[in-house]
């Protein structure tokens, strides 16, 4: 069956989209590289499995599988989904999800390019994560997360995460982004 959802790009200026991904699988929350020559991805390869991470090469259209979510849940949610960002060397990621049983709660997990989870997972006690965005020197990485979505900055390696701004009935921070210098936060 043909999936309603796949990547495509397109000039900015407008004219017929470059599908990258296949019809046959969903593919979705894509992501630049850091060089701009391959796109990363998420999907599910059969509706009840769990999320993969996969990347595309703009070249010459390969694609290869990069890992799947830590915990293996089956579904989108928000573990790899939204959850995910290219480090600035194009060689690793940074995303959250739960941490290995018996420990409880999430963290922050780092991984290559062949899906090799190569830091222990920093425990974080909040219960969701969105709009991953490290600074431009990765010394920090900022977030929207927790219940309600609160904005947070944590450390490089995601330590020590504190809200710096919080959600009310009025305000719902989203999709925090730092500017080119590191100094400021737009949301």
């Amino acid at each position: 069956p043909k999936s309603p959802f796949r990547i495509a790009i397109i000039p900015a200026d407008g004219g017929e989209p470059r599908w990258v991904t296949p019809e046959s699988q969903s593919s979705l929350a894509p992501r630049w590289s850091p060089d701009g020559r391959e796109i990363a991805f998420v999907t599910m390869v059969k509706i009840d499995s769990p999320q993969e991470l996969f990347v595309v090469s703009l070249g010459d259209g390969q694609i290869r599988r990069v890992g799947k979510s830590a915990s293996h849940q089956a579904g989108f949610s928000h573990q790899f989904l939204n959850g995910y960002a290219w480090a600035l060397d194009g060689r690793h990621f940074l995303y959250f999800d739960q941490l290995p049983r018996p420990e409880p709660g999430y963290g922050h997990y780092f991984m290559d390019l062949s899906g090799s989870v190569i830091r222990t997972p920093v425990a974080i006690p909040i219960n969701s994560m969105f709009a991953v965005e490290w600074s431009a020197d990765q010394a920090h990485v900022t977030f929207t997360g927790g219940d309600p979505h609160d904005i947070y900055i944590a450390g490089g390696h995601g330590e020590n995460p504190r809200s710096i701004v919080a959600a009310t009935m009025d305000r719902q921070p989203q999709a925090p982004s730092f500017s080119p210098d590191g100094q400021t936060l737009l949301y």
